[in-house]
C-alpha cells in the first residue's frame, strides 16, 4: 500500500484530502505544517518502516513553508516525489520548485478526482522510471541506452535546471531575453506579455554551422504556461549541443511536453535552422503562423508555408520541413498570433477589425529600405497604434537578418 504524507495547514482541506485518498486505498499521514512533515519523513527513514512514497504539500504554511520543506529535503538528498498545491505562484517560486525536483503541481481550487488523477500520474511516472532503469541495464545497444538515459533526464530530472535558466530567475523578461553578443546573424525583437507570466518564448543560439532559432506560443498566462516555457528553453539549449534534425527536435519536444505537462496545454512553435556554410535555412512549424521572408534582391515579402501538428495535445505528430537557399541581407520575420490578433472597433459599423498577415506584409513592403531594427520598431509601433495600445494576448515579433 502506497503511503502518502499530506502537509496542509487548513484543517478542512487536510481532512478532505485524507478522506479522498484513503478512499483510494492509500495509507495517509496528515500534518499541519512543513516542520511536522519533515519530522515524519526523518522518523520513517530512521525506523525503516512506513516508507513515505509521495508528499502532497501546500506552499503557504506556518513554521516551515512547502518550498522550505522541499529545499530542505533536496539539500539532504532525500528524494521523495512531491506534488505542490498552491493558489498562485511567482515566477521565482516555480523555477525553484522545478530545480529542487518537484514532481508536479496543482492549482487551487480543484476537484477530488483531479488530485486522484495527479497522484496516479506521478506514481505511474515513478514506476515507469524504475522499470526503464531496470531495462537499461539489460540493453546491449549503447545508442539505445544513451537515448533512454536522455529521456530519463527530460522526464524526471530538473536538477540542472538552474544552470540552464539562470538568466530567467527573477522575471519573465529575463527568461526570453536573447544575448545578442557574437551571434552569427543579426536579430531584432519585441515581446510584450499580457501578464507577468507570459506564454510566448523566443531564442536564438549559435551552432557550429550557423544559428538555430525558435519561437513558441504556450496557451495561457499562468504558472503552467511558464512551466512549459522553461521546459522549451531547457530542451532548446540541450538541442544546440545535440543538433537533432528540426523534425526530430519538434517530435521530441512534443513527447516531453505530453509526458511532463500538467493536463493538455496547446503549444505552437516554429523552428529555423540557419546553415551559413551551405547558405540554407530549414523551416519546421508546429501549428505556428507562417514565417515571412524578404530576399535581398526582392522587395516583395513571402510566406514560408510549412505545416505541422501543435505540441502538447497528440502523442503521434508529423511535421513538414522546407529548406530554402538564403543570401546575405535576407530577412526572416517570426511572430505570435497575439500580434496578428490585435483588433480595433470600426467607428461606423461597430465591427471588430483585426490585424492579419497581410498587415505585416504591407508594413514590410513599406519599410523595406530601413535597417532591421527600424523595420521591427515600425511594425511594432503601427500594430500598437492600430489597436490603440490594447492587446489581449502575449505578443512577439522577431526579425533576423543573414550577415
Amino acid at each position: 500500500m502506497k503511503h502518502i504524507l499530506i502537509a496542509e495547514d487548513e484543517s478542512s482541506a487536510r481532512l478532505t484530502l485524507s478522506f479522498v485518498l484513503k478512499g483510494e486505498d492509500y495509507s495517509v499521514t496528515a500534518v499541519a505544517d512543513g516542520e511536522q512533515a519533515y519530522n515524519e519523513i526523518i522518523k520513517s527513514i530512521e525506523e525503516r518502516s512506513g516508507q513515505i512514497d509521495l508528499i502532497i504539500s501546500d506552499i503557504q504554511m506556518p513554521h516551515m513553508t512547502g518550498l522550505e520543506l522541499i529545499k530542505k529535503l533536496y539539500d539532504e538528498k532525500i528524494e521523495i516525489p512531491t506534488i505542490v498545491i498552491t493558489a498562485f505562484g511567482e515566477k521565482e517560486m516555480l523555477i525553484d520548485l522545478m530545480r529542487l525536483g518537484c514532481s508536479d503541481y496543482l492549482d487551487k481550487p480543484f476537484e477530488p478526482e483531479e488530485i486522484i488523477q495527479k497522484v496516479e500520474e506521478v506514481f505511474e511516472r515513478v514506476d515507469n522510471k524504475k522499470l526503464e532503469l531496470e531495462q537499461k541495464d539489460l540493453e546491449k545497444s549503447k545508442e539505445l541506452g544513451a537515448l533512454k538515459s536522455k529521456m530519463e533526464t527530460y522526464k524526471f530530472s530538473f536538477d540542472k535546471l538552474k544552470e540552464q535558466v539562470d538568466s530567467a530567475v527573477g522575471s519573465y523578461n529575463d527568461l526570453v531575453e536573447i544575448n545578442e553578443t557574437n551571434l552569427k546573424i543579426n536579430i531584432s525583437y519585441k515581446i510584450e506579455p499580457l501578464s507577468n507570466l507570459g506564454g510566448d518564448f523566443i531564442a536564438v543560439a549559435n551552432t557550429e554551422n550557423g544559428c538555430d532559432v525558435i519561437i513558441a506560443d504556450v496557451a495561457g498566462h499562468d504558472m503552467g504556461a511558464s512551466y512549459h516555457t522553461i521546459l522549451i528553453k531547457t530542451l532548446f539549449e540541450k538541442n544546440i549541443l545535440e543538433q537533432k534534425p528540426p523534425n526530430d527536435f519538434l517530435k521530441l519536444l512534443n513527447h516531453v511536453i505530453c509526458e511532463n505537462g500538467s493536463n493538455e496545454r496547446m503549444v505552437t512553435a516554429a523552428f529555423i535552422r540557419v546553415n551559413l556554410i551551405e547558405m540554407t535555412a530549414e523551416f519546421v512549424s508546429a501549428g505556428h503562423p507562417y514565417p515571412i521572408i524578404i530576399e535581398e534582391n526582392s522587395s516583395k515579402p513571402s510566406n514560408v508555408n510549412v505545416n505541422g501538428d501543435v505540441l502538447g495535445i497528440y502523442k503521434k505528430v508529423s511535421y513538414e520541413s522546407e529548406k530554402i537557399s538564403i543570401s546575405k541581407k535576407d530577412k526572416i520575420f517570426l511572430y505570435t498570433d497575439g500580434l496578428t490578433g490585435l483588433k480595433k472597433t470600426d467607428g461606423e459599423s461597430g465591427n471588430k477589425i483585426r490585424i492579419n498577415n497581410n498587415f505585416l506584409i504591407d508594413s514590410l513592403i513599406k519599410n523595406y529600405d530601413n535597417c532591421l531594427h527600424e523595420i521591427v520598431d515600425e511594425i511594432w509601433t503601427e500594430a500598437n497604434q492600430f489597436s490603440n495600445y490594447k492587446h489581449y494576448d502575449d505578443m512577439t515579433l522577431l526579425g533576423i537578418e543573414i550577415k
